[in-house]
């Protein structure tokens, strides 16, 4: 419940105070990628998302970097540490990971809702990129049908947000909107990344070869730090539950329209270069993290950390807009007191005439 309270509250808000989207930048092709190294040239990881100065990752295991420096698709990242997962939940950490292992399932699910921005990406057994419904499809219905057995409901969208480039984030946010309005609780935009190095993507899992799964962060978005929480929760269930299926989290620019909810993941299933029964096959492990973390009894626990960081943004939100409203009053009156003259006025006489006005059973002139 408070998941979808959460939910009606930014939906209402983006209505009103629609945020810009980044239609710069597609991503997803081999054209875009980046190679990162630590300080002393050691590999970390590469990525077809593009990465800023300021950007992070958390590698598959826990080990925090900062992006420093990018140039001719290199670029050089700091070494922070390795990281608690859970550091936010405090003592009730083991009580979340005693509940993941003994794999306790309940009766009561919530809705899940599936699209793919990028319309036509594919695996390795078409072009990278085709002109229609791609293989990311196939794998966004396996997933689908894999929450559909955990008891979830799934919203799964159809629509197709072509051409591939920088405007697809702007239409498909029409997509997200339109799940989160019939009632998902969550929303995952599924892609595959445009890594050619084969072995960053791929695991075993009970000896079956199966593609990794890396989950985006926008940090140009008033949700980060919920979507963060999200993130490493899920993160935290996959490190438990099945090991080296996730291989981190990435914090890039942008916001991959993740503004419009603090349960929103971008979702990276393999690379062009794996296959799409390997993308298929890691559907059933990540559907069961994301049931247990979402619906599971230590759903609580998330939904605590997920809605404080919203909240906390959202209240610093209405702090930054109050201070912009009385520095404007400011200008407009040059006084303090003109200030308090005007906003008495609202609240007193304008207020006032509004609500009489659209009472029931008053006549508009």
């Amino acid at each position: 419940m408070t998941i979808k309270i959460i939910g009606c509250i930014l939906v209402i808000f983006l209505a009103v105070f629609p945020l810009p989207v980044d239609a710069s930048y597609a991503g997803h092709t081999e054209e875009d990628i980046v190679v990162v190294f630590d300080e002393e040239g050691n590999y970390v990881f590469s990525t077809a998302m593009g990465v800023s100065p300021g950007d992070g990752y958390i590698d598959e295991d826990n080990r925090q970097y900062r992006i420093k420096e990018v140039e001719d698709g290199q670029a050089i990242a700091e070494y922070i540490g390795v990281i608690d997962l859970l550091e936010s939940l405090g003592e009730e950490r083991n009580n979340f990971l005693s509940i993941l292992r003994g794999q306790v399932l309940f009766d009561q699910r919530g809705s899940i809702g599936i699209y793919h921005t990028h319309t036509g990406e594919s695996y390795d057994t078409q072009e990278p990129i085709i002109e229609g419904y791609g293989d990311i499809y196939d794998v966004g219905l396996a997933l689908a049908e894999e929450l559909e057995e955990q008891g979830v409901e799934v919203h799964f969208s159809w629509v197709n947000h072509l051409p591939h480039d920088g405007g697809a984030y702007e239409r498909s946010r029409r997509t997200a909107l339109k799940l989160l309005e019939e009632g998902a609780d969550a929303i995952f935009d599924v892609h595959r990344d445009a890594v050619p190095r084969r072995e960053d993507y791929i695991t075993d899992l009970d000896g079956e070869t199966v593609s990794k799964v890396r989950m985006v962060v926008g940090r140009q978005n008033p949700n980060m730090e919920a979507n963060e929480e999200f993130a490493r929760r899920l993160k935290a269930a996959g490190d438990e539950l099945y090991p080296g299926l996730i291989k981190g989290i990435l914090f890039a620019s942008g916001n991959y329209n993740q503004d419009l909810s603090p349960y929103a993941i971008l979702l990276e299933k393999g690379s062009h270069v794996t296959t799409r029964e390997e993308a298929i096959a890691s559907t059933e492990p990540f559907a069961q993290i994301a049931t247990q973390v979402l619906f599971g009894e230590e759903a609580e626990e998330t939904t605590r950390s997920v809605a404080f960081a919203f909240l906390r943004n959202l209240i610093l939100a209405v702090f930054v807009i109050a201070a912009v409203v009385l520095g404007y009053l400011f200008v407009t009156e040059g006084s303090w007191v003109g200030v308090k003259a005007r906003l008495a006025q609202f609240f007193t006489v304008e207020f006032r005439e509004f609500f009489q006005k659209n009472r029931p059973g008053s006549k508009r002139k």
